[in-house]
């Protein structure tokens, strides 16, 4: 653990990053400072600063954030909210109270996208405070639906936030596909030798049926261990007929062991099950703005306001074309 004089100044090493952050009005240099900010969350969770350090590092961020300009995130600038109250849910609180509902979620259902979560958790900061004025109108209109988006949206918004920190704390862990890549390659050099050496008689073909398929991890392990175990048990038949070496045999069984190793790290540890934590999370956020914000349309189509009230979460990322909005007098009702 860190010490507390070394603490109090990576807090504020990391507050006057945010300060800096929040006074750029240049997007390309806010995004670079953005990401400065994140790598110093990451340092300082790699730290052993547990949980609730890792709460605190992100109010410092976010609290410098809702305090300045938000020019590049599409939205008025909000003004400063009050220290939270020790009653107050917390970012880990809101993540423990939607665990069970993330964990029952679809994924087939949930939104699949590529987003700063910074950006979604100050968007749908501002967004809930300004619908709150249209929570009337919004209730008559959608009933127990809107209700139960408006008590959602910064609960997941802040479950998402919290999750993202959480892996991000984590460490790296090692990255399987290299391994199958050069484990598929040795399997290759090995197959094709063996069909060479069944076309002599020298190996039974039933070799060549039980060793094709290299494309998952588990096949090229149990493909590339089989044509190792028989080429070694017809090695002094095939020893001086074959490029294979005994060398060559052993370092594929040597890939093949730290194949399955890797994908045994790679499947059961945290990295996985925080990675779909996260991914849940912030599906469901997304979902839940985009909800609220298809609700907004339909009550404010009239008066084109929406973008104001519930900015797009895509506006300002280029290489999405937007959609021609339809030539029709009323808008079609969302369901409720």
């Amino acid at each position: 653990m860190m010490a507390e004089s070394e603490l109090r100044l990576s807090f504020e090493a990391l507050s006057n990053v945010a300060t800096t952050f929040v006074g750029s009005a240049d997007a390309d240099e806010s995004s670079a400072r953005n990401s400065s900010c994140d790598a110093s969350i990451r340092r300082l969770g790699r730290a052993s600063l547990g949980i609730r350090a890792s709460e605190s590092l992100i109010r410092v961020v976010d609290a410098r954030l809702g305090s300045g300009s938000t020019s590049n995130l599409g939205e008025p600038a909000m003004p400063t909210s009050p220290a939270p109250s020790r009653s107050e849910p917390t970012f880990h609180d809101a993540l423990e109270s939607r665990r069970a509902h993330l964990d029952a979620l679809d994924p087939k259902k949930l939104p699949s996208v590529r987003l700063n979560v910074g950006v979604l958790f100050q968007r749908a900061l501002g967004a809930a405070h300004r619908l709150e004025a249209f929570r009337p109108e919004l209730v008559a209109q959608f009933g127990d639906e809107a209700t139960k988006l408006l008590d959602s949206l910064v609960p997941a918004a802040q479950a998402a936030r919290m999750a993202d920190a959480m892996l991000k704390g984590l460490p790296k862990r090692p990255s399987v596909a290299p391994i199958h890549a050069e484990l598929v390659s040795k399997h290759a050099l090995l197959l094709a030798d063996a069909r060479a050496l069944v076309a002599r008689g020298l190996l039974p073909a039933e070799v060549l049926r039980k060793t094709r398929d290299a494309r998952g991890y588990g096949s090229a392990v149990r493909s590339v261990m089989v044509l190792a175990s028989v080429f070694e048990r017809h090695w002094a038949q095939i020893a001086e007929l074959t490029p294979t070496t005994r060398a060559d045999l052993r370092a594929a069984n040597r890939l093949a062991a730290e194949l399955v190793d890797a994908a045994a790290i790679d499947t059961t540890s945290e990295h996985a099950a925080t990675a779909e934590l996260r991914r849940r999370a912030i599906g469901d956020a997304v979902r839940i703005y985009e909800e609220l914000r298809r609700q907004m349309s339909y009550l404010r189509w009239h008066r084109g306001d929406v973008d104001t009230i519930v900015p797009s979460l895509f506006a300002g990322r280029g290489g999405r074309k937007k959609r021609r909005r339809p030539n029709a007098s009323e808008p079609v009702v969302p369901s409720a």
